[in-house]
């Protein structure tokens, strides 16, 4: 389909096997959006500029995903839940090159 934002792709998790991620496709257009808006809000601190490129990007793009409690209820998809993600799984949703599933796919 020729609409990102109708379309989604699932993404395996390379450090937790059997993990994934659902994320909507992201548009030359909602990309800029959001990086604009993540300059916006980090200014000049790098640091504060991926988080809020991280936050942004996931909230946006991840539509699902296959994490569950520990009584096997699944983990709904929310802006604090994405917040929750642990820092080895933010930083490969971030990396800091033309792998990062949220920006490249």
């Amino acid at each position: 389909m020729a609409f990102a934002s109708k379309t989604t792709i699932r993404v395996d998790l390379p450090h937790e096997p059997g993990e994934w991620f659902e994320l909507r496709l992201l548009s030359f257009e909602k990309r800029r959006q959001i990086i604009a808006e993540a300059k916006r809000i980090g200014g000049d601190d790098g640091v504060e500029v991926n988080a809020a490129a991280v936050r942004l990007l996931g909230e946006y793009r991840i539509v699902g995903w296959s994490y569950k409690d520990k009584d096997g209820t699944p983990i709904p998809v929310t802006p604090e839940a994405i917040a929750d993600l642990d820092e080895d799984t933010s930083n490969w949703l971030m990396e800091g090159n033309n792998n990062s599933p949220l920006l490249s796919t």
